[in-house]
């Protein structure tokens, strides 16, 4: 990826943030951007420079995401994404989000009315974003009562 690119496109969703009244912004990129982008985190925090030029408040956190798959070939498929995310968290990366395949957020698991029963029973908490569930259609209203 042409790194003047990346950082004009980091620059465009920031500065988006930022004229919609935010002042802390969190962009994920999945880690094979990261390991595309030998300079990862230098360009995100040229994208965000440019930003605050405009937005002066502003200030923005670039987060990993992996995916965490139960199959043992696609995990290790993700192993190198993983230490990706660790290089990059050394150089400022601001977090890592692993998405749980296929029941990331919480979303698939309505779809099984026995996985929902051993869910319930079990106590676990599952984290799911509502906004962003609601937003995209994956999350039943329902569910809440």
């Amino acid at each position: 990826m042409n790194p003047e690119l990346f950082i004009t496109r980091v620059a465009d969703i920031l500065a988006e943030a930022a004229a919609d009244g935010a002042i802390y912004a969190e962009v994920r990129f999945g880690a094979d951007r990261l390991i595309a982008l030998p300079d990862f985190m230098g360009l995100f925090r040229q994208a965000e420079e440019r930003v605050q030029a405009r937005h002066p408040r502003l200030r923005a956190e670039a987060i990993g995401y992996v995916e965490v798959w139960d199959d043992a070939e696609r995990l290790r498929a993700e192993e190198q994404k993983l230490h990706a995310c660790l290089g990059a968290a050394r150089d400022g990366l601001g977090g890592l989000d692993l998405l749980v395949r296929p029941f990331g957020h919480g979303t698939h698991v309505a779809e099984d009315p026995h996985l929902l029963d051993e869910l319930a029973r079990s106590g676990v908490t599952v984290e799911c974003s509502l906004t962003c569930n609601v937003v995209l259609d994956r999350f039943d209203a329902g569910l809440l009562a």
